[in-house]
């Protein structure tokens, strides 16, 4: 299913600023005072904004967190996220349709997605592949998978600190299933820096609706997903459909896509409560 309107105007109105809010985990964080969250940020070696909030350093130290953890398990054989194969195809189809040919893959994790649009034929035989990503075990790995393949490279750069790589040659920004592992603030800088770097450019946006949303824990405490029939009516309009949920981080997303770029078009994977955005600069 497609539109051309952006969907946080049908489904709701998110104000600037923007509400700061991210992946669970932080609001534990809140508990400490700044100066002991500072404390911790610092010893980890991490870049501390003067003026940071308690809200801000929680976030820093969890998006720290999650980056260390996927090291420890690249370094160990084994996956660090939740496999997307089965939804990179699309992704491939969108790439081809718009005709795209440089492709910046941002998140790009150990290189599934880069293995598909290479060997799809999404990505022309001229065409050339750039994949970031912040955890070097995963560049490693996406380095010897695609390493007989010289349209693909693939470097380190931290985006939500707002690193972006050097790559004049871009008609296409992916960001596939990554916006959810950032909190609204970073998200909107880094479409902010895109948008300003490379303003011609079709950006595809992949994101999953359970790791999108907040609240309404399961019984093990942790956010429970919510059913299929409510994610496919909220998707459709019905914002009353997911009211036991926190949705307003995942309309920040859509707001922040739509300010820097503008959404032209969504398409809905059909068996999982999962979308692609298809946002330009240019769409009007």
């Amino acid at each position: 299913m497609r539109t051309a309107r952006a969907p946080w105007r049908r489904r709701g109105w998110i104000e600037r600023p923007l509400p700061l809010l991210g992946p669970p985990g932080a609001e534990a964080l809140l508990a400490f005072p700044p100066r002991k969250l500072r404390a911790a940020a610092e010893q980890r070696g991490l870049a501390v904004a003067p003026r940071a909030s308690r809200e801000e350093l929680a976030h820093l130290l969890i998006r720290e967190q999650a980056r260390a953890q996927a090291e420890r398990a690249y370094a160990g054989g084994e996956r660090a996220f939740d496999s997307r194969e089965a939804e990179y195809p699309l992704l491939c189809e969108l790439v081809a349709a718009h005709g795209l040919r440089h492709l910046l893959d941002l998140g790009c994790g150990p290189g599934g997605f880069a293995a598909q649009a290479l060997g799809r034929g999404g990505l022309p035989a001229d065409g050339s592949y750039l994949g970031v990503d912040n955890v070097e075990g995963a560049i490693e790995l996406a380095r010897r998978r695609l390493a007989g393949d010289p349209r693909a490279r693939f470097e380190r750069c931290d985006l939500a600190a707002g690193e972006l790589p050097r790559a004049p040659r871009v008609d296409g920004l992916v960001l596939a299933f990554v916006l959810s592992y950032l909190d609204t603030h970073a998200a909107d800088r880094l479409l902010r820096g895109l948008a300003r770097a490379w303003p011609r450019a079709t950006l595809l946006v992949a994101l999953s609706l359970d790791t999108s949303l907040n609240g309404a824990p399961g019984p093990s405490g942790s956010p429970a997903a919510p059913p299929a029939r409510l994610a496919r009516r909220f998707l459709d309009g019905d914002r009353r459909a997911l009211a036991r949920w926190d949705t307003r981080r995942l309309l920040a997303y859509a707001r922040a896509v739509d300010d820097h770029f503008g959404i032209v078009a969504e398409h809905r994977y059909p068996r999982a409560a999962r979308l692609v955005w298809v946002a330009r600069r240019d769409r009007r």
